[in-house]
C-alpha cells in the first residue's frame, strides 16, 4: 500500500497550527499551545473556519496546508487544486490596516481551478480515467519563497574540557555556579553566524511568494506584485508542451530552490516510468516602487532517466515519494532528491530511501564517426546528472518527510507514528548513540537523551513543532489533534546530566531566539523535566543551571552597563531570557523568581514607553516649528502621545511607592541578621544593574516630558491663549502633574544614586555576573554585599524621614501591582487534555487593568491574552481626544508606542483572543 503523502497540519514560526478538519460546516481548524496561569499547558479550542473558493459549492476537503516562511500567511489547497491565501495578523478597519493578534484572519486571494480552463492549451478537465478520478488540477507540491532578511544560526553547543586556569567566565559550568560540581571538568561552548540569505527570494522586500505543481505538469507562481498591498498575481508555464494532458499526468513531484536562484522541479509519471528534473528560471522583469511586478517563467528539461522499478531480488518496488533538499547558507550543501520505494521489490525492510545529488559536471560523450570508422570524444560542459550519494532501509511505509533546522536536517515520519531525525549528508540517525551523560555536541534534545514518543495509533497527519520538541498528531477515529512532547525516559540525574541537560536547553532557547520562532514548545519539554524531579534542591539546582546556560548560548550578560540601556529596551534577547525565567520561576516553592522576571519586563514596558514618546513628541514639534502653526489635530497628536505615558507612568509612581513600603518594612523587621535573603524582591530590583539602571532611565525620561510640556504651555499661552488647542494641551498637563506629585523623584533618584555608589566600591569585577544572577535568579543578597544593607537602609531613612506624606504613603493601596511573595500553587500536570478543568481568567464585574497601557479596561468585549503568561490587553484603540473632538481622527494614536505591542505581550509571547467561557458572569 502506499500512503498518501499530504500535508494535512502544518506549524507556523509564530505557534499557530492549522489542519484540514472536515465537518458539515466546516473544513479549516486552527489551534495553538496556550499556558494556564504560567505552569501549566493545553492546545487551544480550535478555531472553526469555511474554506471554499465559490461562495455557491460545496465544502472539499483540505488536503494541503502551509504556512509561510514568515508565519503570516496561510495556503490552503483542497482537493481538487482550488487555493486559499489566509492572511493574519492583521486588522481591516475602514480606511486602513493595523496589527493585531494572530487570530485576525482576512482571505486576501483564491484560485477557483473549477472556473477557468487550466491552460489555452488543454481542455477544461477535471477528473482522469487514468488516476482514480483524481483532479488533474490537483496540487502535488508547493513552496513558499524565503524570506529575503539576513540569517542568524547558531552552531550546535560543543563540550570543551576546563581546567583551573581555563575556566568558563559564564553558564552553569562556571566556577561557583549551578552545574560547576557537576560538569566532571567540562564546559559547552557556543558560535553565532550570520549568513545571507538564500534560494529564491522576492525581490520586493518584505513581500511573499509561492510556487505550486498541478498533477498535469502545470507550475504556477504567485506572487505579490506591488510594494502597497498585499493582492497576489499569478503566472504558469507547463514542464512539458504537449497537446495530450494525460501523457503529462504526474503521481510525484517536488520544488526545491538552487544556489543560482532558479526553482528545481523533480517529477515522476507512471506513464512513462522516468524520473524527470525542469529547472524553471524566473526573469522578474523591472522592478519599482510604482509599476507591478510581471515575471515570467522558462523552462529547461535537465535530466529524463528512467526508474529502476525492480528491486535487488527481482520483485517490482514502488516510487512513493520524491522530496528536493535545497542547498542552504553553508557551501558544503547541493540540491538533492530523496526518493522513496516501498513494495515486495524493498529487502530488508519495507522502505527504501535512496538519496541523489544533482549537479553539473565535465562528461566526456562518444559518437561513431563513419567516414573513418572511428569513435572520437566531444567535451559536453555543464552536463546535469544524478549521483547516488547513499540509501538507508527503514522497518515502516513513510507517513511524511520534511526538513528542519535550514534543512540541515531531516525529519522523517513513519507510519506508525515513530519519528526519526537524521543528518542530511551522512543520513545517520541524530541523538546520544554512546549515551554520554556529557555528549560531545548538542544539536537537538535528543542529543541529550530525549526521545519522540510514539503516538499509540496508526495516525493520519503529523507535525513536528517548531524547535523539533514535540510533535502533535491527528487521530482519525475521535478526529482530536493531540500533542506529544519529547521526554527523557528516566527522571534519574547522573553526574553531568544537570550540565548536559542545561547546554541542550539553552542552546535551544537560543536557537529559538535567533530565528524568531515560538518557544512554547521547548517550554513545555523544559517544565516536563522540572515537574518530574521529586528532590526540591535538585529541581532548583536544574532550575538555576537551565537560566544560567541560556543567558550564556545567547552571550547576553545581566552585568550590564547603565550607558548600554537604550539597546535593551530594543534587545529581544532580555525580553526571551526574561520570558524563560518567568515560566521556570512558576514552579518554584515561591514566586519569586518569576516576580523578578516580570518586573524587569515592567520596568522595561515605562522605559521602552517613555523613550517613544519622548521621540515622537520632539519629532513632532519640530514639524510645528518648521511649518511655522500648529492646527488642532497637532495638538490632539502631541497631547496622546502624553496621555499614552500615563498609565505606564501610574504603574512606576506606584511601583516607587511598593518600594518605600517594602523598604519601611525591611528597616523595621525584627530579625535583621541573615541579610542573604529578605521577603520581598524589592532589594534585589534594587541592587541589580540593569532594573536600578532602568528606574533612572524612567524617572530621567519622567522629567524630560514634564520639561516639554512647560515649555510648550508658556509658549502657547502667549500665541494662543484660550483656545481649543490650548484646552486640549492643559487637560493632558494636568492629567500629567497629577501624578508627579505621588512621590518625591529627586530623592527617589538620589537614593538610586547612592545605592549605586555604595555597592559599586565593593564590586570586585572578577565576581560581577555572579552577584547580578544570584540577585535576579534567586532573590538572594550575594555575601559581599551583605555588609552594605544596613548602609544601604541608612541612606533610605536619611532621604525620606522628612518626607511629609511618609504615612500616606505607607498605607497607599499597591496591592494592584501583584508583587508580593506568595507560596507558588503546584501544578498537577504539566500538559492538559481536553477534559481537564480550565480555571476562568476574570469575572465580567471584576475590574481590569490592561497590562500594557496600565490603564483601566472599559471595554470587556474583546480582550486578548497572552499564550505565554497571565497578562491581559484590551483591542481599543481610540484616543483620549479623537472620540470626544468633532473632525479629530479616531486612529490619531495609532503611531504612539502600544502600537508595538498589538500582536505580542511584553514577554515577547503572542496575544489571543479571550473566549467566554474563560470568563464568568459577576466576580
Amino acid at each position: 500500500m502506499c500512503l498518501d503523502r499530504k500535508l494535512k497540519i502544518s506549524w507556523s514560526k509564530n505557534g499557530f497550527i492549522a489542519y484540514s478538519d472536515l465537518t458539515p460546516t466546516s473544513n479549516l481548524s486552527i489551534t495553538k499551545l496556550e499556558s494556564i496561569k504560567g505552569s501549566s499547558w493545553r492546545l487551544s479550542p480550535k478555531k472553526i473556519y469555511q474554506i471554499k473558493t465559490n461562495p455557491l459549492s460545496s465544502l472539499n476537503p483540505i488536503t494541503n496546508v502551509y504556512w509561510s516562511t514568515s508565519g503570516m500567511d496561510l495556503a490552503i489547497i483542497d482537493d481538487l487544486g482550488n487555493l486559499t491565501i489566509l492572511s493574519t495578523g492583521v486588522l481591516k478597519t475602514n480606511s486602513s490596516h493595523q496589527l493585531s493578534c494572530f487570530e485576525d484572519v482576512d482571505i486576501i486571494y483564491q484560485d477557483d481551478v473549477c472556473e477557468r480552463p487550466l491552460n489555452t492549451k488543454q481542455p477544461k478537465l477535471l477528473n482522469s480515467s487514468q488516476n482514480g478520478g483524481d483532479s488533474t488540477t490537483k496540487v502535488i507540491s508547493f513552496k513558499w519563497l524565503n524570506v529575503d532578511k539576513p540569517i542568524i544560526s547558531n552552531s550546535p553547543a560543543v563540550r570543551v574540557h576546563t581546567t583551573q586556569e581555563s575556566m568558563v567566565s559564564s553558564g552553569a559550568a562556571a566556577d561557583g555556579a549551578a552545574a560547576s560540581s557537576d560538569s566532571s571538568g567540562y564546559a559547552y561552548s557556543y558560535a553565532v553566524h550570520q549568513y545571507k540569505s538564500y534560494g529564491i527570494l522576492h525581490p520586493i522586500q518584505g513581500k511573499s511568494g509561492f510556487f505550486a505543481v498541478r498533477r498535469n505538469g502545470e507550475v504556477d507562481f504567485y506572487y505579490q506584485a506591488t510594494v502597497q498591498g498585499s493582492d497576489f498575481q499569478k503566472t504558469s508555464v507547463l514542464l512539458e508542451d504537449v497537446d495530450n494532458i494525460n501523457s503529462l499526468w504526474l503521481k510525484h513531484a517536488d520544488i526545491g530552490f538552487n544556489r543560482d536562484g532558479s526553482l528545481i522541479v523533480a517529477t515522476y509519471s507512471p506513464l512513462v516510468k522516468a524520473l524527470r528534473v525542469y529547472q524553471v528560471k524566473i526573469d522578474w522583469g523591472t522592478v519599482s516602487s510604482t509599476t507591478k511586478l510581471s515575471p515570467k517563467l522558462s523552462v529547461v528539461k535537465l535530466v529524463s532517466e528512467p526508474l529502476n522499478i525492480i528491486g535487488d531480488n527481482g520483485f517490482p518496488q514502488e516510487l512513493n515519494g520524491i522530496d528536493i533538499i535545497s542547498p542552504n547558507f553553508s557551501l558544503d550543501t547541493e540540491l538533492e532528491i530523496l526518493l522513496t520505494f516501498n513494495g515486495p521489490g524493498v529487502v530488508g525492510g519495507k522502505t527504501l530511501l535512496k538519496k541523489l545529488q544533482l549537479s553539473n559536471e565535465f562528461k566526456n560523450l562518444r559518437f561513431k564517426n563513419d567516414g573513418f570508422n572511428n569513435d572520437s570524444a566531444i567535451t559536453v560542459e555543464n552536463y546535469t546528472n544524478l549521483a547516488s550519494t547513499g540509501d538507508i532501509l527503514l522497518q515502516q511505509e513513510v507517513l511524511d518527510i520534511s526538513f528542519k533546522n535550514f534543512e540541515f536536517i531531516i525529519a522523517i515520519t513513519l507510519a506508525n507514528g515513530e519519528i526519526q531525525l537524521r543528518n542530511r549528508k551522512s543520513l545517520n540517525l541524530l541523538g546520544n548513540k554512546n549515551n554520554e551523560p556529557i555528549p560531545q555536541s548538542i544539536s537537538t534534545l535528543l542529543d541529550a537523551g530525549y526521545e519522540f514518543p510514539l503516538p499509540g495509533f496508526k495516525p493520519d497527519a503529523v507535525s513536528i513543532s517548531p524547535n523539533i520538541c514535540g510533535y502533535v498528531v491527528y487521530n482519525p477515529h475521535d478526529r482530536l489533534l493531540k500533542y506529544h512532547t519529547t521526554s527523557r525516559p528516566t527522571s534519574n540525574l547522573v553526574k553531568g546530566e544537570v550540565l548536559t541537560l542545561s547546554a541542550a536547553f539553552g542552546y535551544k532557547y537560543s536557537s529559538a531566539c535567533f530565528t524568531n520562532l515560538s518557544s512554547d514548545d521547548l517550554i513545555i519539554a523544559i517544565q516536563s523535566e522540572i515537574f518530574k524531579i521529586k528532590d526540591t534542591q535538585l529541581k532548583n539546582q536544574l532550575i538555576l543551571a537551565i537560566l544560567e546556560e541560556s543567558h550564556r548560548a545567547l552571550n547576553f550578560s545581566l552585568d550590564h552597563s547603565k550607558d548600554q540601556i537604550d539597546r535593551l529596551l530594543v534587545n529581544p534577547p532580555i525580553q526571551k531570557l526574561l520570558s524563560l525565567q518567568y515560566s521556570l520561576g512558576k514552579l518554584t516553592s515561591t514566586n519569586e523568581t518569576t516576580l523578578i522576571a516580570l518586573s524587569i519586563l515592567n520596568l522595561r514596558l515605562v522605559a521602552f514607553s517613555l523613550m517613544l514618546s519622548l521621540r515622537t513628541l520632539f519629532h513632532h514639534q519640530q514639524r510645528v516649528t518648521k511649518k511655522g502653526n500648529e492646527s488642532l489635530m497637532d495638538s490632539i497628536y502631541r497631547s496622546e502621545s502624553v496621555l499614552s505615558t500615563l498609565g505606564t507612568i501610574n504603574w512606576f509612581m506606584e511601583f516607587l511607592i511598593f518600594t518605600v513600603q517594602e523598604l519601611i518594612n525591611v528597616v523595621h523587621s525584627d530579625d535583621l541578621q541573615d541579610k542573604s535573603h529578605f521577603n520581598t524582591i524589592m532589594l534585589s530590583l534594587l541592587l541589580s544593574k540593569i532594573p536600578r539602571s532602568l528606574m533612572v532611565y524612567s524617572i530621567a525620561g519622567i522629567k524630560r516630558i514634564d520639561g516639554f510640556l512647560v515649555k510648550v504651555q508658556d509658549l502657547n499661552n502667549t500665541s494662543n491663549p484660550g483656545s481649543l488647542n490650548m484646552e486640549v494641551l492643559n487637560k493632558s498637563i494636568e492629567r500629567y502633574k497629577h501624578l508627579l506629585t505621588l512621590i518625591d523623584l529627586d530623592k527617589f533618584e538620589k537614593f538610586l544614586s547612592d545605592t549605586e555608589n555604595l555597592f559599586h566600591r565593593q564590586l570586585d569585577k572578577s565576581s560581577a555576573l555572579s552577584i547580578e544572577q544570584t540577585l535576579v535568579f534567586q532573590n538572594k543578597i550575594p555575601s559581599g554585599y551583605q555588609v552594605s544593607i544596613d548602609a544601604m537602609l541608612n541612606k533610605f531613612q536619611e532621604l525620606l524621614q522628612d518626607s511629609p506624606n511618609l504615612s500616606e504613603l505607607y498605607f497607599h493601596d499597591t496591592r494592584w501591582l501583584n508583587l508580593q511573595i506568595r507560596t507558588n500553587k503546584n501544578p498537577s500536570k504539566i500538559f492538559k487534555g481536553p477534559e481537564d478543568k480550565v480555571p476562568i481568567l476574570f469575572g465580567t464585574n471584576e475590574t481590569l487593568i490592561d497590562d500594557v497601557t496600565k490603564v483601566v479596561i472599559t471595554n470587556k468585549e474583546k480582550l486578548k491574552k497572552c499564550l505565554r503568561c497571565e497578562y491581559i490587553t484590551s483591542n481599543d484603540t481610540e484616543g483620549y481626544f479623537s472620540s470626544s473632538i468633532k473632525g479629530a481622527s479616531s486612529n490619531a494614536n495609532l503611531n504612539h508606542w502600544p502600537v508595538a505591542f498589538h500582536r505580542t505581550c511584553l514577554c515577547g509571547s503572542c496575544w489571543v483572543y479571550i473566549t467566554p467561557n474563560e470568563v464568568s458572569q459577576g466576580f
